[in-house]
């Protein structure tokens, strides 16, 4: 299960970010974050790719495809899923089901209004236009709200006893280790599975993330720890159960495809940044919501890619043939938002919730984490980290 990423300190390798931070205050010393470094690092990431971003997003569809019996999108509406949308539709390569999982209490989330003004209207068009494709709403309330058993099987099955913060990511959402029990859940899916089929769930993660180095005047990509435990819990890797759903991120998977879809994402986007800033990047940084200098990283400068829509034309041209809108007010925290009907609320085990994930965040035990979070403030999240660089 390494596919999806690892903290390595010293001997000592670890699915969780929790178990990492503990180990550094037991042993301070470099630590990383390793996302299929071999595999991506055989290609030449100098060299831009001759095959045009259509072609490599419909070969990520074919690859798909071809590997599983059955194969659902995560389907959000937003940028990267729409854009994984359409490199099965144009192509005439068809999903089995396109799936979209809320809360039927959520009535205040960013999720909640993206579905209510833009996602659910375009499923269904495309529900009239594809009736092939099975549209799949999926309520996880009560599986939600169910969330200590969760942890209690995990425990179970592990053999151990750990608290439950060690089996979240760096964001600290039930959603995400709903994901990850969702086979367990839905009938045909369960049926699916003990017929021996290959199900596969396909998340849109994520797009080229760029950073410049100011010093050595160069362009790179990393893959980051908050993009893909974004998008699952440790507890898919820690479990490693076989007789389940594959988890496949779009863009990100180890696969010849993807690597050269981020090595084109990555040329494309060092293109546009340099032209923007007339070949001096730092004025991006007084521009404002394009590029910032990090503090603890300088002499580095990252881009705010995630919702900046021009960045996004170039790297997904195909979103922007016809007047498609997009929800945008997306911010990024330590719960991602989705949950936010949840926090703190009077929906079971909320409370337990509030008390054995959040306040352990703040609790004079744990203040080693702290510095592994923005400016040593948790309510902003974790900053990601990164694995190597690969050089554009």
């Amino acid at each position: 299960m390494d596919r999806y990423g690892y903290y390595q300190i010293g001997d000592f390798k670890t699915y969780s970010v929790y178990q990492l931070m503990d180990r550094y205050k037991e042993d301070p010393q470099p630590y990383k974050w390793i996302y299929n470094d071999d595999f991506f690092s055989q290609y030449d990431w100098t060299q831009e790719p001759k095959e045009s971003l259509e072609e490599l997003y419909k070969n990520r569809a074919k690859e798909l495809r071809e590997q599983y019996d059955y194969l659902v999108l995560y389907y959000s509406g937003g940028y990267d899923s729409a854009n994984m949308l359409y490199a099965f539709l144009d192509n005439g390569i068809y999903p089995d089901e396109i799936c979209r999982v809320d809360s039927r209490f959520d009535t205040v989330s960013h999720r909640y209004h993206e579905g209510k003004w833009k996602t659910w209207k375009k499923l269904e068009e495309i529900e009239k236009l594809y009736p092939q494709i099975k549209i799949r709403r999926v309520d996880n309330a009560d599986i939600v709200c169910n969330w200590p058993k969760i942890i209690k099987d995990t425990n179970e099955y592990l053999d151990l006893n750990l608290d439950p913060i060690y089996y979240w990511g760096p964001r600290t959402s039930v959603h995400r280790l709903v994901l990850d029990v969702l086979h367990e859940h839905i009938d045909d899916w369960k049926q699916l599975l003990k017929e021996k089929k290959k199900l596969c769930t396909v998340s849109a993660v994520d797009g080229v993330q760029l950073g410049y180095n100011l010093r050595a005047k160069k362009m790179v990509h990393n893959f980051t720890d908050v993009d893909v435990y974004g998008h699952m819990s440790p507890i898919r890797q820690m479990t490693n159960k076989l007789d389940r759903d594959t988890l496949e991120f779009f863009y990100w998977a180890p696969t010849e495809t993807c690597a050269k879809i981020m090595i084109k994402q990555g040329h494309l986007a060092n293109k546009f940044y340099t032209d923007l800033a007339g070949g001096n990047l730092k004025t991006l940084v007084k521009m404002g919501g394009i590029a910032n200098f990090q503090k603890n990283t300088f002499p580095w400068m990252r881009f705010n890619s995630s919702n900046y829509e021009p960045f996004k034309k170039i790297i997904y041209p195909r979103l922007f043939e016809a007047d498609e809108q997009f929800y945008k007010p997306k911010e990024i925290n330590l719960w991602g938002n989705v949950d936010q009907w949840y926090y703190n609320s009077t929906f079971p085990n909320s409370q337990q919730h509030w008390k054995d994930i959040h306040l352990t965040l703040f609790d004079d035990k744990n203040s080693h984490w702290r510095q592994f979070f923005y400016d040593g403030d948790i309510l902003k999240g974790h900053e990601k980290i990164r694995s190597i660089d690969h050089i554009i």
